[in-house]
């Protein structure tokens, strides 16, 4: 029976949208911090333990992101009406956090070492080796993500894959530092951790200013408020859009709209209308629910806007 049971969990674990994309990225990025840790210590790479935390701030999100999924997809319920969207975004203000913290740590380490002058040649091939892996890991992610985050609708996803591709642009200036403390110019490894730690930084700053606009029900862009519009005016029986308002609910949109009809309509038809307009609404991608009020124009109004049949 309790194999049964486990059977059962796991089976709703994979079934779940976005699973297999959050433990493949969790298992990537937790053994490429692995490497990159140990060959850096080996091999006194500075440039290499950066992009090791790195890896770990990207090992972290991938865990928040598969519990933020897990709850993501739970059905609505008495405390949360509206789901449980919010997890989604919260998970990529987790990335943001971390990679403001690793990002200051690698900054801190990197100018005082360069400001003591403790700056140490680095050794050995394999720094070389795990960083083109690195790299050509990170470039399919980035593609893995991308997708997974356009057919899931998923702002993790999408700063998984964001953050990913700075992750390639990162290990590069790692493999710069490296090739050049090997040349001579031992300075250079800590001069690398420093940009690396500004490429964290950045993608910190940007991931966390889209999730946050996210969790405080930022409008969506005009391109998505006019493919609205044009869906409710495409309703037939619709006047006229007097009103239409549109917010985000964790990675989704709701939206409230006010529609004008022909006053001599039927209760019954005026019904089935604010419901044909509410499926078109939501028909249009990133729109999880709408909400239709219908305003009844009575005839002098049709008249003096020609609209009278």
């Amino acid at each position: 029976m309790n194999a049964g049971l486990d059977t059962n969990a796991a089976q709703s674990f994979w079934a779940k949208p976005g699973s297999l994309g959050t433990v493949v990225g969790l298992a990537a990025n937790t053994l490429l911090c692995t490497l990159k840790l140990a060959v850096g210590i080996a091999s006194s790479s500075l440039a290499l333990v950066s992009d090791g935390l790195n890896s770990l701030t990207d090992a972290v999100s991938s865990l928040g992101i598969l519990i933020a999924v897990h709850v993501a997809h739970q059905e609505a319920d008495h405390s949360h009406p509206f789901g449980h969207r919010r997890a989604e975004p919260i998970a990529g203000l987790i990335l943001a956090v971390f990679a403001g913290i690793a990002g200051f740590e690698i900054l801190k380490t990197a100018v005082t070492r360069l400001y003591q002058g403790e700056v140490s040649a680095v050794t050995g091939f394999w720094p070389f080796v795990v960083l083109a892996v690195s790299m050509l890991a990170k470039t399919g992610l980035s593609l893995f993500f991308s997708r997974l985050g356009q057919s899931l609708k998923s702002p993790a996803f999408h700063a998984a894959a964001a953050d990913s591709r700075i992750d390639v642009l990162i290990s590069l200036a790692a493999l710069l530092g490296v090739t050049g403390s090997r040349l001579g110019f031992h300075y250079l490894d800590a001069v690398a951790a420093v940009i690396i730690s500004f490429f964290i930084f950045r993608t910190g700053y940007s991931v966390g200013r889209e999730n946050i606009d996210y969790l405080m029900g930022r409008s969506p862009s005009p391109e998505l408020l006019e493919e609205i519009r044009e869906a409710v005016l495409g309703v037939t029986g619709v006047h006229r859009l007097d009103d239409l308002k549109a917010h985000y609910v964790g990675n989704f949109v709701h939206v409230a709209v006010e529609v004008s009809v022909d006053g001599r309509m039927s209760a019954m038809s005026m019904h089935d209308l604010e419901e044909h307009v509410k499926r078109a609404v939501e028909n249009v991608p990133w729109i999880d629910e709408a909400f239709v009020h219908v305003n009844p124009l009575r005839v002098e109004q049709l008249e003096l806007e020609g609209q009278l049949w």
